[in-house]
Order: C-alpha cells, then sequence, then structure tokens
C-alpha cells in the first residue's frame, strides 16, 4: 500500500470524524479500510488501490469473533461514508493513471449488510455493490476515460470457487455499451477481478480513537507550585503611585 493512498484514506476519515462530531461527542466509531491487488486477467498489468470510511455505531461493536446483521442487530446503522479507488501501472506503481471516487450522496443506496468482527476487532464487511463509476482519466491498461466503468463490494465468504470463500474487496467492471444498449446487449461486456488468484485484503483501521494524554504527577505538580512560590517572592515591590502635579502646588 502506498503511503499516498494511507494519506488519501486518512484524511477521507479524520474529515468523516469531524463531521460527524459536530455537534458532540457520539457514541460511534469511525473505521478506514484499505487494499491494493492487481486486477488480474480483465486487465492484465492494472494496479487498484483503494480506501473507504465507514460508520459505525457503539452499539453494533462486537467482542470476541462473531458475523452480525447491519439490520436487525444494529437497526441497519452502520453506513458507508466514502471510498475511492486509484489505478495504476504494476509496473510504474508509484504513477496514477485514473481515479473513481463515491461520496455520501453517491452511496445513499448502497448498504451495509454484514459486519465480521475477528477478536472483538472489525476485519470485513459484507455490503451491496456501489453504483457503477467511469475512472477520472483513461489509459491503454483500462481502455479510454468513460469507455469502462467500476463499481467494488465488500464481501464475507463469497464462494469463489467448489470449497474457496473470500472475504476482502471485489471490483466489479462494466463498458459503456451496457449503458447505451442494455445489460442484455451482445455488446455488453463485463466482469471482476481475480480475487483467487489477486485477493484485495482488506485491513480495517478505527481512526476515532482518542490519544491518551498521560496527567501530570504529584511530584511534577508540587515542583511547579514551589516554582511559582519561589518567583512570588522574586518580584520586586509594586512602587507607590506618584503624587500628581496639583496635589504638590497646592502643599
Amino acid at each position: 500500500m502506498s503511503s499516498i493512498c494511507l494519506k488519501r484514506s486518512a484524511r477521507a476519515a479524520l474529515l468523516a470524524a469531524a463531521t460527524l462530531g459536530a455537534g458532540g461527542p457520539a457514541a460511534a466509531a469511525i473505521y478506514t479500510g484499505v487494499w491494493d491487488p492487481t486486477f488480474g486477467a480483465d486487465f492484465p498489468g492494472l494496479g487498484w488501490k483503494g480506501s473507504a470510511t465507514f460508520f459505525v455505531p457503539d452499539g453494533c461493536l462486537r467482542s470476541g469473533s462473531v458475523t452480525i446483521d447491519n439490520t436487525p442487530d444494529c437497526g441497519g446503522a452502520a453506513r458507508l461514508l466514502n471510498a475511492q479507488v486509484v489505478f495504476y501501472d504494476v509496473g510504474a506503481p508509484t504513477v496514477d493513471i485514473g481515479q473513481v471516487d463515491w461520496l455520501e450522496p453517491d452511496l445513499a443506496g448502497t448498504s451495509i449488510l454484514q459486519l465480521q468482527f475477528i477478536g472483538g476487532a472489525l476485519s470485513y464487511l459484507g455490503t451491496e455493490r456501489f453504483p457503477f463509476f467511469a475512472a477520472a482519466a483513461g489509459h491503454p491498461l483500462f481502455g479510454p476515460s468513460g469507455a469502462n466503468l467500476f463499481a467494488p463490494q465488500f464481501v464475507i465468504d463469497q464462494p469463489l470457487a467448489p470449497g474457496v470463500d473470500y472475504s476482502g474487496v471485489r471490483l466489479y467492471w462494466r463498458n459503456d455499451a451496457c449503458d447505451i444498449a442494455g445489460t442484455g446487449s451482445p455488446n455488453c461486456l463485463g466482469g471482476a477481478n481475480d480475487g483467487l488468484r489477486y485477493p484485495a485484503t482488506l485491513r480495517v483501521f478505527r481512526v476515532d480513537e482518542p490519544i491518551p494524554v498521560p496527567a501530570p504527577s504529584p511530584a511534577l505538580l508540587l515542583l511547579a507550585a514551589l516554582a511559582a512560590l519561589a518567583l512570588t517572592r522574586r518580584a520586586p515591590p509594586p512602587a507607590a503611585p506618584a503624587r500628581s502635579a496639583r496635589r504638590a502646588t497646592a502643599r
């Protein structure tokens, strides 16, 4: 995972936390997830690093290892806040060649279905598929701008092959002919990343935990009090106020 993607996801997560916390302390957690795989056979040589931010109320958090349903276990309160996929050439991974962003209004109809906790830590999510969006730039690795559209989905234990279940992120794609001529058109092409050979392993971090500030020790407080007392004793007495010229003349 590149530092650029981590910085972007951190900025998005902190912005989300600040927005949600503007009205006072909230009993909830903000998480960010990151991933960085190669796409696979449909787009050879294409990498797709991504990040997403999601909101999980404290009532949804669990200890131990368990998978819960967002509805009814959380009242449907866990939700997606934003997501981003940045494309790059695997041969030159520091150079971005395209980007797709989903903001919270774009995800209003995309629900979190399940949350999986491992050892008390949120580790995976299951969601509906995101809306298909075109990349913000074109490149021979994934076609000209607007020609192919992409949509991620978080999955838990999705069967990919007999006896093989997959948890992580899938990235689906389709060309613009699907929107122009319909998904039933022979010109409509699509697919998904190769989760078997190049799994998009999801790493999830909680980003809204406060940084603990240690309380000063009694010894430090005593030293501070003694220093303040010493400064008070060293200070010169205040000067007497000068008599006005009018009073001096009257005498």
